[in-house]
Order: structure tokens, then sequence, then C-alpha cells
């Protein structure tokens, strides 16, 4: 095995007796750093057999009755090495560079702010961009301050993306997209908002992220391969009031139960900040269980959680019926619980992902494999 270097290893535990674990323990012990997983159908193990393999690095011991399960294993096998030869593109500064996130072995493509800003101005409307706008004005639970040109302009985005990401052979893209939507609309370095273009791209199980935070993008790239679901970035707001917490943010898939499924109910708007563009505020389906996972921060390190989607905090209609007043944040603002959690102050991190369903154990699975430590978030 160490001569042949595999990506991953599958060792498969067929008898109670020896040999069984007398050959198991040593392979497990001393494959290398090969990704390695010994999967024990029921009948084969005892307490006594699995405690050799229990914290070894890089190797998940799958004792259980679920032959289907292996499936899933080979995808956390894939998803290891699929992250190591992932490259994501960080919008960020004014030089192209590149550097590997160690431990991972991601690559992060590093591209100037004002070139994307040159990308964004050339590009024209096509037929492709008009069929995708007509989508999001068809499919649209409603739509308040947008109009037609600002979601061509923001499918605009949306193309200009998946052209950089071919162009610099990237699977994702994190932008640091504040400063540029905030400049003077016309200006050279002005950016079109881009929270409908990376809500689309999540929907395609593709990255696409705010504010170059190159953990969350590392995070949601992990969820797409591990679970084949989209996480929401937000931002974390505690209520202390009822021990909550309230994650939003102005961009949201809507795809939140898969990449092949429907599409939960979206509202157009507009980036809460500026003003302009088109955000989608996404309504998250209250009383089902949610995760919170955020990724290496620090290096090396994953947390996770589970909570409960409470509400969506929506925005009131104005007084006059024709305009709504400021609530909520930013334009997707959920209310969650966090299970295991005495005060939602203590609640770790920034950016969090939450990922519709409980995945806790499947993160905590992929990171005894993968060799990150898992904390509570």
């Amino acid at each position: 095995v160490k001569k042949e270097k595999p990506d991953g290893l599958i060792v498969v535990c067929m008898c109670l007796s020896p040999p069984g674990w007398k050959v198991v323990n040593p392979i497990a012990k001393n494959r290398g750093d090969i990704p390695t997983i010994v999967f024990s159908p029921v009948g084969t193990s005892f307490t006594q057999h699995l405690q050799e393999t229990r914290d070894v690095d890089g190797v998940f011991v799958a004792a259980t009755e679920n032959e289907e399960w292996l499936a899933h294993g080979l995808r956390m096998l894939d998803t290891t090495w699929q992250m190591a030869h992932t490259r994501l593109a960080i919008v960020r500064g004014n030089k192209k560079r590149e550097k590997r996130v160690k431990g991972l072995g991601t690559t992060l493509r590093f591209y100037p702010e004002k070139d994307l800003c040159r990308l964004a101005h050339k590009q024209e409307v096509t037929d492709k961009i008009r069929a995708v706008a007509s989508y999001y004005r068809k499919n649209a639970k409603s739509i308040v301050e947008p109009d037609k040109k600002d979601i061509l302009n923001a499918v605009k985005q949306y193309v200009v993306c998946r052209s950089l990401m071919e162009q610099e052979n990237c699977d994702g893209i994190s932008i640091n997209c504040l400063p540029l939507v905030s400049k003077e609309v016309g200006s050279k370095n002005h950016l079109w908002e881009p929270c409908l273009a990376f809500a689309r791209l999540r929907d395609e199980g593709i990255v696409g992220g705010c504010e170059s935070d190159v953990h969350a993008a590392l995070g949601s790239r992990l969820s797409h391969l591990l679970i084949q679901r989209p996480g929401f970035m937000q931002d974390p707001a505690p209520l202390t009031v009822d021990n909550t917490l309230v994650g939003a943010h102005c961009t949201c898939p809507t795809k939140l139960r898969g990449f092949n499924s429907d599409p939960e109910p979206f509202i157009l708007r507009s980036h809460q900040e500026s003003g302009r563009g088109v955000a989608p505020q996404v309504l998250w389906p209250e009383g089902e269980k949610v995760t919170v996972m955020d990724m290496w921060r620090p290096k090396g390190t994953m947390h996770v959680g589970t909570g409960t989607v409470l509400k969506n905090i929506e925005a009131s209609p104005g007084k006059d019926g024709s305009s709504y007043e400021e609530a909520g944040g930013c334009r997707t603002s959920v209310e969650i619980s966090v299970d295991g959690v005495e005060d939602t102050r203590d609640v770790f991190g920034f950016h969090q992902l939450f990922i519709l369903g409980d995945w806790k154990n499947e993160f905590e699975n992929y990171g005894q494999l993968a060799g990150i430590k898992v904390k509570h978030i």
C-alpha cells in the first residue's frame, strides 16, 4: 500500500475471530498517510475490537449494519481527494498569486479586483442571460425593489464569475465585494452586486462566496462535496432575550435540500447596504433541523453544531403599502435555536454556514478521516 500510494483505502473486516482485527489493526496503524476507511458489518466487531483504531488520525471505522453506507464512504474518500485538488478564485487585492492551504491542499488563486470589474463591464447581454433573468422573474414569490435591468445586470455578474473560474481553472469564487459595490455606479472599479450570482452558483454546487472569506469558501466546498447541499454563509447575531441566533446575509442559495431539489420560496430584494442590485431573500422551512458549521478557523479545526429553524425575520410592508420598512438586517434573515449552547453569545466563529438538515455526524466522521479536529460550535 505504501509503495502504490492509492488515493484512499477501504478495509473490510469479514470476521470477528482471528485473523480479523489482527490484520486490520496493523494496516490501519502502518498504512502511512493514506486516508482509510475500515468497514465492519454487524457481527464482525465487539467493543474491544474497536479500541485500537478509534484515535488513529486519517482512519474512520464504520461499524454498521448498512452495507449501502459504503457509497457514502466512497464519497468521503473522494471528498478528501477533491479538497486537495480544489482551486478557489479569491478576488482580492491587485496581484495574481497562488497559495496552498496547508493541511487541506486546496489552492487559492488570488485575482485582482480591478480585472474582475473590467470583465464585468465588458459583459454583454446574451440570450442565456435573458433566459436566466426570466427564470428569476417568473419564479420569485414577489419582486420588491429590483427592476428588469437590475436582474439582467445581476445575471451578467453570474456569467462573469463563471467565465473567470473557467479562465483561471477554478472550482469556485469568493469576491471582496463590499468595497466594489459601494463605489459609484459607472466607475471603472464599480461592480454589480453579486448576491444573486452567488446564490445561483451555490444552487449549482459551485462555491460563490462573499467578502473573499477563505474559511467560508472552504466550508462551502466541503459541504457541496460531502453532503451534496449548499450552505448559507451568514453574519451571526445572538438574540439575548430568547437565547437564539439569527444568521443574516444578502445572498443565500435557494436549493436548500440539495442541488437537484426544488427551490425554497424566495423574494427578489435589493442589496441591503447599497440599496442596489438584486439579493434573494430565501424563506427557510420553519421547524426543521439545521447544521451550523465553521471550517478551518483556526487552521486544522472544524466547529459543528445543530439547531432548529424557528422563523424567518422578514421586512414589513411600509405604511403606504408600496415599500418595505427595513427590519432584520440583511435580506435573508433566519432565527434558529442552537443545541447544547447555554448562551448563544458563545457560538464560535463568523460567517458560519447554516445547512438545512442534521449533518453533524457526517462532518464529525469526515473530520476523523481527514485529520481535522472537530469541536462543538
